[in-house]
């Protein structure tokens, strides 16, 4: 463990860990943002919560023990920075940081103290050959790592290409995004509190159809965490 810490403290002389956020400050510790960007990034804090604007949002249509997010999410913010980062850079990293930071928030709420695995939203293999990762498995992975639960990232398969739903109402969002989502492998979900994980929050169209296919599974529970919910 002293020669790791020597060595990354050697190449954090050349290589400096840059925030997520910001990019311009250093930072240091277990959270990837400096100080400054910690103090101003909108932390939703919605896990403290029993009923909250995510468990609204999907109400009448997902019964949801719990629901979190990590960030409120607004255009040309720095969480839509951090969450394209996160998506795009290549690095596979910044979601499991992120998924660390939630998962940390969430050891602090009961909401989530029976907690039996974590389901991430699964990209089209397109999209992870494009992009080499799904944002929102690692993201699932680095929350499983602190609530020490195991991650499922086989439980679901998406068998066709997301269609943009920027034009589309609530109904033919939730249809577009319905098919799209099967049961791929089940086993170990039965009788289980899954905590479903995505990236953005919209209209909740995508987190339904995959609780939809997760509570057809004898004796199953959700609850939700996504890394930012879009503010309207």
């Amino acid at each position: 463990m002293a020669l790791k810490r020597v060595l990354e403290n050697v190449v954090n002389v050349f290589y400096p860990k840059l925030c997520l956020a910001c990019e311009s400050e250093t930072y240091s510790g277990i959270i990837p943002v400096c100080v400054r960007c910690i103090n101003e990034l909108p932390i939703a804090n919605l896990h403290k919560e029993s009923e909250n604007l995510i468990t609204e949002r999907l109400l009448g249509r997902i019964e949801a023990k719990a629901a979190g997010a990590l960030f409120y999410f607004t255009k040309k913010g720095k969480v839509q920075h951090l969450i394209h980062q996160a998506k795009y850079s290549g690095d596979a990293q910044i979601s499991k940081l992120l998924g660390n930071w939630m998962g940390r928030l969430l050891m602090e709420s009961d909401l989530f103290n029976d907690i039996d695995v974590v389901v991430p939203v699964p990209l089209h293999y397109s999209k992870i050959k494009t992009r080499g990762y799904n944002q929102s498995a690692e993201f699932g992975r680095g929350i499983s790592e602190i609530l020490n639960k195991p991650v499922l990232n086989e439980a679901l398969k998406r068998n066709r290409k997301a269609i943009s739903q920027t034009s589309k109402n609530r109904i033919d969002r939730l249809t577009n995004v319905h098919s799209s989502f099967e049961l791929n492998n089940v086993k170990g979900l039965e009788n289980k509190h899954i905590l479903l994980v995505d990236d953005v929050l919209t209209t909740g169209a995508t987190i339904e159809a995959c609780a939809e296919k997760l509570t057809s599974i004898e004796g199953t529970s959700i609850s939700i965490c996504v890394m930012a919910i879009v503010m309207d």
